[in-house]
């Protein structure tokens, strides 16, 4: 009697699934994935505590129900990044007048300010099949559609800010078909056969998002706001810090700066202990007696992951 329910149950939602089976999603951000974007976050497909991506890897958190789609930095969102209809619709609601979260309010005294409007400034659009789709913090007054409009996919629908519950600019799209909240990179009831994207997207769970030179250890927030202070012959410390999506337990982090005349400044080796979806790593030394010598200083950032690399990146910095 069980298996009968099942089968009539899988009957029933043959039709569903085949109907929304031709409905595609272009990508909503205005950039290219892997230079000037990455996806830092995918929907939670775990149904306990725990949490888990559509690859069973970790760049998610628990009772996460869209993609985030994350730019660089302040700079990035300031130069002005275009959100895209990511299907033809019709526009069901906006939101455009949230402060952006500014460098000298806390993230938490400004998510009290705001509370029960997580989503920011944003936009839903409603589109054929059942679908809707919701745009999240977006920059204030950028929102360049009005409810009742009928647009294109590829249409302008505002820029990336730093509006509601987030802590750095990105785009938080969600995608839901009825009632239920859909994971785009899965499709409906989970099929891989109606996976939503029109074009593939691959999966990368580790980036090197930012790195660079400092006079002193960071914050994930200075660097955000692109405040780490340049270094020179008298500042008090040359630290190298870099700034990773999807660090995971076990990776072996290693640090090499080397001195203008070649010799090793720092050579730093560490495992990871505990992922982290967004980790900050820095070293250095303290500035020396007659301050620093002048040239070119070298860093070698690299990731291994079960004894193969994973990340590699060289940067230099020239003190005159």
């Amino acid at each position: 009697m069980r298996t009968v329910g099942l089968l009539f149950s899988a009957i029933l939602l043959m039709p569903l699934v085949l109907q929304a089976a031709d409905f595609k999603l272009a990508f909503p951000v205005d950039c290219t994935l892997g230079q000037d974007c990455i996806i830092q976050n995918y929907v939670d497909l775990d149904p306990g505590a725990g949490w888990k991506d559509h690859q069973c890897g970790f760049l998610s958190y628990d009772g996460h129900k869209g993609t985030d789609i994350r730019i660089r930095d302040y700079r990035a969102m300031a130069d002005g990044v275009a959100v895209l209809a990511a299907a033809d619709g019709v526009v069901l609601g906006i939101r455009n007048d949230m402060e952006d979260r500014g460098p000298d309010t806390t993230h938490e005294a400004y998510l009290k300010k705001y509370s029960g409007k997580e989503c920011g400034n944003g936009v839903v659009l409603v589109h054929e099949k059942g679908f809707e789709t919701q745009y999240c913090h977006l920059m204030k007054g950028s929102v360049a559609v009005k409810k009742g409009d009928r647009l294109g996919q590829g249409d302008v629908l505002g820029t990336i800010g730093l509006s509601g519950k987030t802590q750095f600019p990105h785009l938080h799209i969600s995608v839901r078909w009825g009632k239920e909240v859909v994971d785009p990179f899965k499709g409906v009831c989970n099929d891989t056969a109606t996976y939503l994207w029109k074009d593939e997207i691959g999966y990368t769970d580790t980036h090197l998002l930012k790195f660079g030179f400092a006079d002193g250890p960071q914050t994930l927030d200075s660097i955000e706001q692109g405040l780490a202070p340049q270094v020179g012959a008298d500042s008090p410390a040359l630290v190298f810090w870099a700034n990773v999506v999807g660090i995971k337990k076990g990776d072996t982090q290693e640090v090499i700066i080397r001195k203008p005349d070649g010799s090793f400044l720092v050579s730093n080796s560490q495992t990871i202990e505990k992922s982290k979806v967004n980790w900050l790593s820095y070293v250095g030394k303290k500035r020396p007696q007659g301050g620093w010598p002048r040239g070119v200083y070298t860093a070698v950032y690299s990731v291994e992951r079960d004894g193969a690399p994973i990340l590699e990146h060289e940067t230099s910095l020239r003190i005159d």
